[in-house]
């Protein structure tokens, strides 16, 4: 059994782009993929990050409206395109490849993996990234529903993973990744492996 990792750059929020990377793969991989991880995610809230625009009084009905008022409908909508409605269509366009790589290794299923945050649960302050939470909460909403249509045969070969990852402190080739001073006061450094 070969182990083979393929780069290929594209703009999954774009429906047709999706398409054209499952095809390609399909060609270099005429025996199927074993897993897909729906990774892709993008925080579009400039307007009302905490970090860059301060914080409303959050005692302040008026404030609080007027700050969050300041959010550009664009900004949700590309959000919700690349953070929810990318990963569907990415499930989807893999599907077939997933379930022809399912028989490659006798008694091995299928794997979809797909990442959210744990923003989608932050009960407190979401730090202004608004359109972000609400898209990370629809990711784990719509995981399970593209398995509903799947035949039963299929449906029983698949294992869907859904995670909601935390903020840790990054280390890239050795250096440690710059953190914002609030998401430090919320989240202590910790030690990493890396």
């Amino acid at each position: 059994m070969r182990l083979t990792i393929l780069s290929i750059i594209t703009d999954i929020g774009i429906k047709a782009e999706v398409q054209r990377v499952a095809r390609e793969i399909a060609d270099k991989e005429p025996h199927g993929i074993q897993l897909l991880i729906n990774n892709a995610g993008i925080a579009m809230d400039e307007e009302t990050r905490y970090e860059a625009k301060g914080q409303p009084r959050l005692d302040d009905a008026q404030a609080i409206s007027d700050f969050f008022m300041r959010s550009n409908p664009q900004s949700w909508a590309d959000t919700f395109r690349i953070n929810i409605t990318a990963q569907f269509f990415m499930s989807m366009a893999f599907l077939p490849l997933l379930a022809r790589g399912c028989g490659v290794v006798p008694g091995y299923t299928y794997s979809v993996v797909q990442v959210s945050s744990n923003a989608a649960f932050l009960k407190g302050n979401t730090r202004g990234y608004v359109a972000y939470s609400s898209s990370k909460a629809g990711t784990g909403l719509q995981s399970p529903s593209p398995c509903i249509s799947f035949f039963i045969d299929t449906w029983s070969r698949l294992q869907l993973l859904l995670i909601f990852p935390a903020f840790w402190q990054r280390h890239f080739r050795g250096r440690r990744c710059a953190s914002t001073p609030s998401l430090q006061e919320h989240f202590p450094p910790r030690s990493v492996i890396s």
